[in-house]
């Protein structure tokens, strides 16, 4: 009994010895349970955009469990010590964000974003031509049902595009200032090319423009196209190898950087230059009017009446398609407009303005109507989008897709003179199916709307 007794009691001992080490290596579990030092799950959202006063909530990914010490810093100043935090700010431009956790060890990890606050953001913007004589080029946005009118002030005569790059927006007018360098921050300008490139211009027009990287554009005028220096803003040398005999706008209208190269619609000939040094590259055998769209399998398009020309973007081989059922791509045969040839986001297929011959006592007028959607592929062409009425037309580019969604924005005005312009629509249409999303109204003045940008 005694050496029982003795036995209990050297285990007990021995169980009372052992118990500090099973308190400590539970305590070691727990410490690396709930306070980690590895932070491999800390992370925000992407680099992002927003308009100005838009909320941005940011929830940080964690794997860290009570106790922590969070810290949020805006542009270096702390603003928050919550695990949650919601950005908003009246202040355009980028806005640095980290997020800094601690465990109770002090061990820390941090993770950060850049925000670009723009002025406007989330809607479109419509580059109108303006009132001849009466008001310069404008710009409208409309974002959630509700437009902003003239947001930019001292653009020059009769406006065409507008183009987005990195934080500044590129609007071309065609007669001075020709382009104007508006920062999106805060939609104010920052530079323009006015009078003093008239002589470069050959004292012809402005009609388009494209980005070639973050440094260089290209300006196409009714005497050719010219290298333009972003950065800052300034005109350089005319491209080599154009027809620039024409005054009255033909001579280098749209244009397209696609990969390496460039694509110039030059006296209704096609052009291409190296993406690299703007070199001169080939001519093309087809003639355009219109263009330039690319499919999402690449090809590149422009358009001459009753037929397509096919680019590959690669090789630069070209091909000819005939248009089924008698579909004659519209284009403005009088004045230089924007090209109404747009290509779905979703599938490889073109839409086009059909163009619709109404006689007269004076001769016959040329209208864009109907619109169509052609599958380059099958090469099957279906009526799309029907005019609102028989005395609607499309106006400027008439189509903009918009890259987000996929959907097609039409617009539309009365066929006439004078106040007919004032009766003028925004109609937007799913991309796929055509089915009718909206009508915008864009009636009461005479804005002449002559592209839509999105960002």
């Amino acid at each position: 009994m005694k050496k029982i007794n003795a036995l209990i009691t050297k285990m007990c001992f021995i169980a009372l010895c052992a118990l500090p080490i099973i308190i400590s290596s539970c305590n070691d579990d727990d410490d690396k349970y709930y306070y980690p030092t590895n932070f491999e799950n800390l992370s925000l959202p992407n680099d992002t955009i927003i308009a100005k006063g838009e909320d941005l909530t940011l929830k940080p990914t964690l794997n860290l469990i009570n106790p922590k010490i969070y810290s949020w810093k805006i542009d270096g100043k702390e603003v928050s010590n919550e695990v949650n935090y919601t950005f908003s700010t009246s202040v355009g431009g980028k806005h640095e964000i980290i997020f800094e956790a601690q465990d109770s060890k002090g061990n820390t990890d941090k993770a950060q974003i850049t925000v670009d606050v723009f002025a406007y953001y989330g809607g479109f913007y419509v580059i109108n031509e303006g009132w001849a004589g009466h008001d310069p080029a404008s710009v409208n946005y409309y974002k959630d049902g509700k437009w902003n009118f003239n947001i930019v002030e001292s653009l020059g005569q009769t406006g065409t595009v507008g183009v987005i790059q990195d934080s500044y927006m590129y609007i071309v007018a065609k007669d001075a200032p020709y382009l104007t360098q508006i920062e999106l921050a805060n939609f104010n300008i920052t530079k323009q090319l006015s009078t003093e490139i008239e002589e470069q211009l050959d004292y012809g027009q402005a009609n388009s423009f494209c980005t070639i990287n973050e440094t260089t554009g290209i300006l196409t005028a009714s005497r050719g196209a010219y290298k333009i220096n972003l950065n800052p803003l300034s005109i350089g040398n005319m491209l080599p190898q154009l027809n620039s005999e024409s005054a009255n706008g033909n001579g280098c209208k749209d244009i397209l950087k696609s990969g390496d190269y460039v694509f110039v619609n030059n006296m209704d000939t096609i052009k291409i230059y190296k993406s690299s040094d703007l070199s001169f590259v080939k001519k093309l055998t087809a003639l355009m009017k219109t263009g330039f769209a690319q499919t999402k399998d690449g090809n590149i398009w422009a358009a001459n009446g009753q037929s397509l020309i096919k680019i590959d973007p690669k090789t630069l081989d070209e091909t000819t398609v005939e248009l089924p059922d008698n579909i004659n791509v519209f284009y403005n045969q009088w004045a230089y407009t924007p090209t109404g040839l747009c290509a779905s986001t979703t599938e490889n297929a073109l839409y086009i303005v059909n163009t619709t011959v109404v006689p007269g006592a004076y001769g016959d007028s040329y209208y864009g109507k109907n619109i169509y959607k052609y599958n380059t592929e099958s090469k099957i062409a279906q009526e799309f989008f029907k005019a609102p009425s028989k005395i609607q037309s499309i106006y400027g580019a008439g189509i903009q897709v918009n890259p987000q969604n996929g959907d097609v924005y039409l617009i539309y005005t009365e066929d006439g003179y004078g106040a007919h312009y004032l009766n003028t629509n925004i109609y937007v249409a799913d991309g796929q199916s055509g089915t009718q999303k909206q009508i915008i109204d864009y009636t009461g003045k005479y804005w002449f709307p002559s592209s839509i940008v999105f960002k």
